[in-house]
């Protein structure tokens, strides 16, 4: 049985809205796009593929569509090239056949106009779902969603969902939305003595975008699912530590996704869907914050002087947490990474500071206050940037208090920001 591309979205918003592109003009004058169309995640080709007509539809910032005339068949190795002219930023492209139907978000380099789009399977069409309802009629709130993002948490089990009907992808953008307007607000203010600063917001933006380009050619060349793993493994960690590469502490960063990891959770606690996208969810959030922490803890041993076994010791630790989140089917699963993880961070951190281990767990325990406020905080938070209010709130009295637990140590500060972030799991 064939899966279908749901382009309820697409066809309604060509009906609406015609062929203002609204933009066009900042890109080349025409591009060629080339990629593989497949019946699901895998690289085996499906009959139904061959012959497929492939067709294109410019998306701009402000949700206007530009269909476009030119179409392209998928050959017998499932392939194809389209041309068209005035391109976006963002085009959509989906393949019809009989019984058959997918879609593919691309975003274009706008200085070249030959690319790869990534392969269309199921994912990539769950993908241009949620894309399409974050744009077409939707609030100019929702549509400052950046697509990056959709890729980052669209994954296999969010896409099994969506088809399930566990949650149709307008409930999935907002939700992830929420998780983007936390993250953001709790870096652009986070120095509370300080003036709002959103630069590093863009320029992570920049960086995903650029990491997304880079994503697409590398999926449309693996030749193995373990080479597709590969490319989605270093663009989750490209996306995860955004923030510090665009300047922001390796700490402010893992802080960040923490706070927006709970504004998805609350979001997703408000909406009509179903256990298992919470759950998916959930997953993709818990990496992205796993690798936010083990950068930031790393950090932190380094700026308190850890010696080279220590730094040896933390990174096959963060080798096991990491692939242990990343195989994660449960919270469950989860809290044991965690837990075997934090084993090893108390070690090296108690290591790092000159104290017994036993004094490190003190000071977990001298966050509990912090952490039951935050956690009724969340409850009452009305928005994602309340929940980053909220999770400032925390992490500067968390930090005091692990600070006061460890002060025999000159390096109390340093191990205080890494027991704040480890005492939330």
């Amino acid at each position: 049985m064939h899966r279908r591309f749901s382009l309820v979205l697409l066809a309604f918003a060509l009906i609406a809205i015609g062929c203002d592109s609204g933009g066009g003009s900042e890109f080349a004058d025409s591009a060629s796009i080339s990629g593989s169309v497949t019946e699901d995640s895998g690289y085996a080709k499906a009959a139904a593929v061959e012959g497929a007509v492939v067709s294109a539809t410019s998306v701009d910032a402000n949700g206007d569509v530009t269909e476009h005339p030119d179409t392209a068949i998928v050959s017998a190795e499932g392939r194809y090239t389209i041309q068209i002219e005035n391109p976006g930023a963002y085009v959509v492209l989906t393949a019809e056949g009989e019984g058959f139907s997918s879609a593919v978000v691309h975003f274009r380099n706008r200085e070249v106009e030959a690319s790869t789009a990534a392969p269309m399977n199921q994912e990539s069409a769950a993908e241009a779902d949620v894309f399409m309802s974050s744009r077409v009629n939707a609030s100019a709130a929702l549509r400052e969603l950046a697509y990056p993002r959709i890729a980052a948490y669209v994954d296999a089990r969010v896409a099994a969902a969506l088809r399930s009907g566990g949650a149709t992808a307008r409930a999935i953008a907002e939700i992830l939305v929420e998780g983007q307007e936390s993250e953001d607000s709790y870096v652009e203010n986070r120095d509370p003595d300080g003036e709002p600063d959103d630069r590093p917001i863009d320029d992570r933006r920049a960086r995903d975008e650029e990491a997304t380009l880079n994503l697409q050619a590398a999926l449309d060349a693996a030749a193995s699912v373990s080479e597709r793993r590969e490319a989605l493994s270093d663009f989750a960690e490209i996306f995860a530590t955004g923030y510090s590469a665009a300047g922001v502490s390796t700490v402010t960063s893992a802080e960040a996704m923490e706070a927006g990891y709970a504004a998805q959770v609350s979001a997703a606690a408000d909406a009509s869907v179903s256990a298992d996208v919470v759950s998916a969810l959930r997953m993709r959030a818990d990496l992205f914050v796993g690798i936010a922490t083990t950068v930031a803890v790393r950090a932190s041993l380094v700026a308190g002087d850890a010696t080279a076994d220590a730094l040896a010791a933390f990174d096959v630790a963060s080798e096991t947490f990491l692939a242990a989140l990343a195989e994660a089917e449960s919270t469950n699963d989860v809290a044991l990474a965690y837990d075997a993880f934090g084993e090893v961070v108390d070690v090296q951190v108690a290591a790092t500071l000159g104290l017994d281990v036993a004094l490190v767990a003190t000071a977990r325990a001298a966050t509990d206050t912090a952490r039951t406020a935050l956690e009724v905080a969340i409850d009452a938070a009305a928005s994602g940037v309340a929940i980053a209010a909220a999770y400032q709130t925390y992490f500067t009295a968390a930090q005091a208090a692990a600070s006061a637990a460890l002060s025999a140590s000159s390096k109390a500060s340093i191990g205080a920001e890494v027991v704040a972030l480890m005492s939330l799991h």
